[in-house]
């Protein structure tokens, strides 16, 4: 895990979690916790999300995804 870097859950990432939340459940889309939290700090850090699981992320606006 020493190459790994981590990132805090910052109040920003709670702020833009809640705002991308916010936005996509006025649409009728229901992004999971987990994932609204992880995608949020991917777009606050500027990366791309590397995953298998693009049907969650595909519905976090502005998230660049990369399929695993």
């Amino acid at each position: 895990m020493s190459d790994i870097e981590v990132y805090p859950y910052t109040r920003e990432t709670a702020w833009l979690a809640g705002k991308i939340d916010g936005e996509q459940r006025n649409k009728g889309i229901v992004v999971p916790f987990g994932d609204l939290l992880i995608g949020a700090t991917a777009l606050e850090t500027g990366y791309a999300m590397l995953t298998s699981n693009l049907r969650h992320f595909r519905l976090i606006p502005g998230l660049t995804i990369v399929q695993l």
